[in-house]
């Protein structure tokens, strides 16, 4: 919507003056009232008021609707793979840019961070390789596996390390979240001008979206954190869409209790309640199997018994619910039939 002042426009002085008498200076200040709004701040004829919501529509509706092929060819998806052919098949390919929040869930030592991390250096491969051919931003809340990493980096540099002229490291940014100010500040403010100095960023984590609203380390009331959320949902989403990028939230689960605080099953279900749940575009679930799983690869150093785990597509506003197993591997997560 333009943005354009009333004085601009062919209208009568008396009745400007009574508009701006009204405090309304812009076309939009008219548009967001309604007419009978207009009319009781104003005490014009109801002529007048039609009249000058007809001329402000004109003014400032002036372009003709797009049409479908010209939005596709605006809006060019782009998909990050997930280092792993089932894996991606399961996701329709990759993670797409683009695509608002996408929430990671599941328990304690499942497998989210380490799924974070492998990304990380994913996005970093030409596109051809399934990369973006971009870097990463890591917003951690707790704690940030940098030994991990530079395991993954071992392999990942074994099978890609001709793409590379330098430690893929160094095009992975972290910075931490001590506490829930301290997120909302980097979110709201902080985050755009990162962008802005960092231009090729493709990726980004928060790892995770949920510990800072714990109870232990505050205490809000529900709809203080649900105003919270939402704002930034609404932040990450324009975000993904302007930049053109992959944004990752990492979140937690916890007991499911009803209305009298009693646990009712051994059900998990994920924190940050309906609000967070509603924010969200697709939600990526991670669980174990408890089933050993012999791996027969001789890439890969066996440093413990590999447990099946499953990856579960919950929900996604553009592809269907979907599964597959996977196991947990010193060079990363690997779906396995």
């Amino acid at each position: 919507m333009k943005f354009i002042y009333l004085d601009n426009l062919p209208i009568n002085n008396k009745i400007l003056l009574i508009l701006k008498n009204a405090q309304y200076e812009t076309c939009t200040d008219i548009l967001l009232d309604s007419e009978n709004k207009i009319k009781a701040k104003t005490k014009l004829e109801t002529e007048d008021i039609q009249s000058l919501l007809v001329l402000i529509s004109k003014t400032i509706y002036t372009e003709n609707p797009k049409s479908a092929l010209e939005i596709r060819n605006e809006n060019q998806i782009e998909k990050l793979s997930l280092g792993d052919k089932i894996l991606n098949k399961v996701l329709g390919g990759g993670l797409p840019t683009k695509s608002g929040i996408i929430e990671i869930v599941g328990e304690s030592a499942v497998g989210k961070s380490q799924l974070a991390l492998q990304l990380c250096l994913m996005v970093q491969l030409p596109k051809h390789l399934g990369g973006l051919k971009g870097d990463a931003l890591y917003l951690t809340t707790e704690t940030f596996y940098s030994n991990r990493l530079e395991t993954l980096k071992y392999y990942f540099m074994l099978k890609y390390g001709k793409y590379f002229e330098y430690d893929p490291c160094q095009h992975i940014f972290v910075e931490t979240l001590i506490d829930l100010e301290m997120q909302q500040h980097y979110l709201y403010y902080y985050l755009p001008n990162i962008l802005e100095k960092l231009p090729n960023i493709r990726l980004i984590i928060i790892d995770s979206i949920a510990f800072n609203f714990r109870g232990e380390n505050n205490i809000l009331s529900f709809q203080e954190r649900a105003k919270i959320l939402t704002e930034i949902a609404v932040r990450l989403k324009e975000i993904s869409d302007k930049k053109n990028l992959i944004v990752i939230c990492i979140n937690q689960v916890s007991d499911y209790i009803n209305d009298n605080n009693n646990k009712l099953s051994n059900e998990k279900v994920p924190t940050l309640g309906l609000t967070w749940s509603n924010c969200i575009n697709m939600r990526i679930e991670l669980s174990r199997n408890s089933i050993n799983y012999t791996d027969n690869d001789e890439f890969v150093h066996k440093t413990q018994p590999e447990i099946e785990r499953i990856l579960k597509v919950i929900h996604s506003s553009y592809m269907p619910y979907s599964k597959c197993k996977f196991i947990i591997r010193d060079d990363g997560i690997k779906g396995i039939i």
